[in-house]
């Protein structure tokens, strides 16, 4: 794709994605193989009705790859800005590192607080030379809370390390069975 096909790869990526909506809501329920369909360098072909693809296209048994640079990218359009919460409910989130600081915070709430004990050792002593030298040692446990995954771990990741989020009724599944090369906190 260079700098003469831009007029033309955005109208043509567009009629692509509504004549494929189409066709997916026209198989009949009892011929209904997996589909994938991957949109590559999404924010270009944004359109209101690639709304209703995110949110029922499982039914039909088709998954949709959605790649973007940055969630504010989906908010450039007053038409479109309403798809980053609409992409927020996705099953899963493959996030690159180097995010954004706006992505910072969102994924670092998504991953949630999770319950730890803080352990705090502390010794006293009074000089050796003193009347009466003494030693106290002394331990305590805390319990606290912190954050799952900070958001400055994210960005300062490296762009090829990835961190997958999953959601699985509801909770955040952010260690399950991954992959070798694939992280997470």
């Amino acid at each position: 794709r260079g700098t003469l096909f831009v007029p033309i790869t955005s109208p043509l990526g567009l009629f692509f994605m509504l004549n494929l909506k189409q066709a997916v809501a026209r198989r009949p329920m009892e011929r209904r193989s997996n589909h994938f369909y991957y949109i590559d360098e999404g924010p270009q072909y944004l359109h209101p009705e690639i709304e209703t693809m995110w949110v029922l296209f499982r039914q039909y048994r088709c998954a949709i790859a959605f790649d973007t640079q940055t969630l504010s990218q989906l908010g450039k359009s007053r038409d479109t800005a309403f798809l980053k919460d609409t992409m927020m409910s996705a099953g899963i989130h493959i996030l690159f590192g180097r995010c954004s600081p706006e992505e910072m915070e969102i994924y670092s709430k998504l991953a949630g607080i999770e319950k730890v004990n803080m352990n705090q050792v502390s010794e006293s002593r009074n000089s050796i030379l003193s009347d009466d030298p003494s030693m106290t040692m002394s331990e305590r446990n805390t319990p606290s809370s912190q954050n799952v995954m900070e958001g400055r771990n994210l960005r300062k990741r490296d762009f090829q390390e990835i961190t997958l989020f999953s959601i699985d009724e509801g909770r955040v599944l952010l260690d399950g069975a991954l992959q070798s090369g694939v992280t997470a906190n």
